[in-house]
C-alpha cells in the first residue's frame, strides 16, 4: 500500500513534544510485542536536539492532518559508520504511529529519503538497526537493504544495513 496524499516537514523545536510522544508510542508498540530493541521511554531528547538544529529530523502527517511519522536523514554518521566520504544519506529514527501501521508510512519516507540523497548525488542509503529484533531487520531486507556490518553504540548492538541507489551496476562493496 501507499500512503495518502501527504506532506513532510522539518521539525520545528517547539515540537520536541510531539516528537518524544511519537517516539515512545512506537517504542511501547515494539515492546508489547516482544521484540527487542526499542527505544528508551521517554526518548533522551539531548540525544536528537542536535539533528533537530541542523534541520535532519522531519515530521510526515496526511494532507490536513498531524503527524503520524518522523524521519531522521543526516548526511554523516561516525559513531555507527565510521569517517567515510560523503557518499549516502543515513536514515535513523524512522518511526511510524501504531495507529496507521501497514498504511505504508514507512515505504513512502524511505523513498523520500531515498530521492534526497539522490537529489545530493549520493549513491548509497544507510541505516542501523538493533541486532537482536529480527522483524525490522526483516522490513528493511524486504526494502531491499543489505546487512554489511555490525556495532556496539551506547551499549547497543546494530546491524549496519545500505542499499545501492545509484546509477548503474551496484560496485562490488561500498567504499
Amino acid at each position: 500500500m501507499t500512503a495518502p496524499t501527504w506532506w513532510i516537514r522539518p521539525l520545528r523545536p517547539d515540537e520536541e513534544a510531539l516528537l518524544g510522544d511519537l517516539l515512545a508510542a512506537v517504542s511501547r508498540w515494539v515492546r508489547d510485542g516482544g521484540y527487542p530493541g526499542a527505544w528508551p521511554i521517554p526518548f533522551p531528547m539531548e540525544r536528537i536536539r542536535p539533528r533537530i538544529a541542523a534541520g535532519d529530523v522531519y515530521l510526515a502527517g496526511p494532507a490536513g492532518g498531524g503527524a503520524v511519522a518522523t524521519i531522521t536523514l543526516q548526511w554523516d554518521d561516525p559513531p555507527v559508520w565510521g569517517e567515510r566520504p560523503p557518499d549516502a544519506g543515513y536514515v535513523h529514527r524512522l518511526a511510524v504511529a501504531p495507529s496507521v501501521r501497514g498504511a505504508g508510512w514507512g515505504r513512502s519516507l524511505m523513498a523520500w529519503a531515498e530521492a534526497q540523497t539522490r537529489a545530493r548525488g549520493r549513491p548509497w542509503l544507510r541505516l542501523d538497526c538493533a541486532a537482536e529484533n529480527p522483524r525490522i531487520r526483516r522490513y528493511y531486507a524486504e526494502l531491499g537493504f543489505r546487512e554489511v556490518g555490525a556495532r556496539v553504540v551506547n551499549g547497543l548492538a546494530l546491524t549496519q544495513l545500505e542499499r545501492w541507489i545509484g546509477r548503474g551496476p551496484e560496485p562490488a562493496s561500498s567504499p
